[in-house]
This record gives structure tokens, C-alpha cells and sequence, in this order.
């Protein structure tokens, strides 16, 4: 990322800046204020009063600090980068944004990246915590609406924590455009990993079993209706809080990556919430079924059935093409029955 000094003429004085994509971060007296993003349709006199308005708020005011109302004083040292603490539970010591950084640029060099997605990456902190990166920027013109939006996150989903739903959340500070989100660490696997070992094998026994038997895949079919059944009851669990709190959104990004299955339980975890995305409950619903088990599940075989119709007459097999199409038909039942539970149970909410 390209950096750039630059000095604004300020009457008889001179304001030196760093330009880095798009904001401007002031130097010298001004240094320990978070960066300006500039718009096009800004005037100067809007770039100081946003200046000076910073600065009294950054380094003297009083912020909210969680739910409870609790509160601190922001103290600027001068080795240190300015920083808010927007929640902590303080079960951990309060960690300066600094040794954060740190601590994440030493979980990258060594390549303990657990995930990433549109707004930011996820690392290994050590000791059980994980460390969330958020870009301010990707999403919103300045860090206080960042800020903001992670203050309402923070108030809506406490009812899904204390259902254990998610993700225990032990602190998350603002640093210039950066947001840091430090978190219990889940040991587990996606529901993409699960429901892809489960279709990888089927799709072993109808390579491998040359008969007409379908014993073994009936099997496999019934474990993995058991574990979709076992997603489907925790989304309609989430979507219930939800519901119940006066909200008729839901995760905002609900995909099988985003769920999780822990180790030691076997409980479900809903990871990277986005309630920012004001997705609906039902459309979020309809989207799943859909796109993420319908496209996933059932699409995997039709792909697997057109090579199959494809192949030479000396490769194809009449069994293995009738075993495609009845994990086909054995699947959108599934589905179909998983569709009407979860309307069923989300009727009367």
C-alpha cells in the first residue's frame, strides 16, 4: 500500500500529513489522531473541523464502553498508537492496539491465518484466543461509524452468546482504520468440511461397488439427513432469539463456512456475523436451502451424472449412473423434508 507525505498550508502555518487510501493521517501535534478520509466534495474548512473535532474527542472525552455503561478515559501515551477500547469483559488484560498488531503480524509471519473473507482475516493469538482484523475502511467513510456498527453488533447479539451460540467475545478495540475483535478460539470443523467428507463418500461407494446394492450409501444418506438436521435446529434456534429480541434479521452472511462444530460437544457455533447486511429471516432461510444445501449437495451429483453420460461405452456403467439418480431423488427428499421442519417450527414466531 503506496504512502504519501504531504503538507496542507493552513494560513502562515503548515500541516504535514500522511495520504495513505484515501485518508489523510495528520503528523507532528496532531499525530496521535486516527486518520481522515477524505471525500471528494470536501472543503478544507471541513477536513479542520473534523481535525479539531477529533481531537478533543480521541484524547480527552469519555466513550461508552459496553452494554453496563461503563466508561474510560482515553490516555494517549507517547509511544503508543492512539487506541479505544469499544468493549471488554476483562477476563484478559487490557492489550494496547500496538502489542496487538504485533502479536497478529508474528500469527501471519508464521501463517496461522484460521480464515478470511470480505472484511478482514482471522489469527491464531495463542493461549485459546483468536484475533479478528477488520479493515474500517471496507465498509464505512470513517472509523467512528465503524466503531458504531461494532457497538450494535456488540448490544444485538448478546442474547445468541449467552445461548452459546457464538463465539465468547473478550474484548475489541479501534485502532486508526483497524478494528481488532479478540475472541475464544473454536476447536472444530466447518459444516463444509462435515457435508463434503459425507459426499466424498458416497461418491467412494458408487466408484468402488460395482453391484446394485445401495446398502452402504443408504447409510451414509441417513447420517448425513442426521447432521443437516443438526445445522437446521441451530438455525432455527438463532433465528428465534433473533425474533424474539424485535428482529427480523438474521446472521446476515449465513453459509456453510460460517458454521461450526465443536470437537468436544458436537455443538453448533455460528461464526463472522454481519448483521449490517439486514438480510430477513425468510430470505436468509430461502438463500440457504437453496444455494447452500440444494446447489451444494444435490448439484455435486448432477455434475457427477452429466460425466458419468458423458463417458465411452467401454467406461459407462448403467449402475453407477441408477446410483447417482437415486442419491439424487434419496437427497431433494431430504431437503424437501428438512424445508418443511424448519417452516414448521418458525410458523408460529
Amino acid at each position: 500500500m503506496s504512502k504519501e507525505k504531504i503538507k496542507l498550508k493552513l494560513g502562515n502555518y503548515e500541516l504535514s500529513c500522511i495520504h495513505e487510501n484515501g485518508s489523510l493521517r495528520p503528523m507532528g501535534f496532531f499525530s496521535k489522531i486516527s486518520s481522515i478520509f477524505i471525500h471528494n466534495n470536501m472543503k478544507m474548512t471541513d477536513f479542520i473541523g473534523e481535525l479539531l473535532m477529533r481531537f478533543e474527542k480521541e484524547t480527552y472525552s469519555l466513550i461508552k464502553m459496553d452494554s453496563k455503561k461503563k466508561t474510560k478515559k482515553i490516555k494517549v501515551e507517547e509511544e503508543e498508537e492512539p487506541y479505544i477500547t469499544i468493549f471488554t469483559d476483562e477476563t484478559i488484560d487490557k492489550i494496547t492496539c500496538e502489542k496487538i498488531m504485533k502479536k497478529i503480524k508474528e500469527a501471519e509471519d508464521q501463517n496461522k491465518i484460521l480464515g478470511s473473507g470480505t472484511h478482514g482475516k482471522v489469527f491464531d493469538l495463542g493461549n485459546g484466543f483468536v484475533g479478528k482484523k477488520e479493515i474500517c475502511s471496507k465498509r464505512f467513510s470513517t472509523t467512528e461509524e465503524f466503531i458504531e456498527e461494532e457497538k450494535n453488533q456488540m448490544e444485538e447479539s448478546e442474547p445468541l452468546r449467552d445461548a452459546k451460540l457464538i463465539p465468547k467475545i473478550h474484548q475489541i478495540i479501534a485502532c486508526d482504520k483497524y478494528c481488532i475483535i479478540i475472541m475464544d478460539k473454536i476447536e472444530g470443523i466447518t459444516a463444509q468440511s462435515k457435508i463434503d467428507d459425507l459426499l466424498e463418500d458416497i461418491n467412494h461407494e458408487i466408484e468402488i461397488d460395482e453391484t446394485d446394492n445401495f446398502q452402504k450409501i443408504t447409510l451414509i444418506l441417513k447420517n448425513l439427513k442426521f447432521v443437516l438436521r443438526m445445522f437446521v435446529d441451530a438455525i432455527i434456534k438463532f433465528h428465534k432469539i433473533m425474533k424474539d429480541n424485535v428482529k427480523d434479521t438474521g446472521h446476515g452472511d449465513l453459509h456453510l463456512e460460517n458454521i461450526m462444530i465443536e470437537n468436544s460437544t458436537g455443538n453448533i457455533k455460528f461464526i463472522d456475523l454481519s448483521f449490517y447486511i439486514g438480510r430477513k429471516i425468510e430470505e436468509e432461510w430461502e438463500n440457504f436451502i437453496d444455494y447452500e444445501l440444494r446447489g451444494e449437495l444435490i448439484g455435486f451429483f448432477l455434475v457427477k451424472e452429466e460425466k458419468e453420460k458423458k463417458k465411452k461405452p467401454e467406461n459407462f456403467s448403467a449402475i453407477r449412473l441408477h446410483k447417482i439418480k437415486k442419491v439424487i431423488k434419496s437427497l431433494k427428499n431430504i431437503l424437501n423434508d428438512l424445508n418443511i421442519y424448519y417452516k414448521e417450527n418458525m410458523r408460529y414466531i
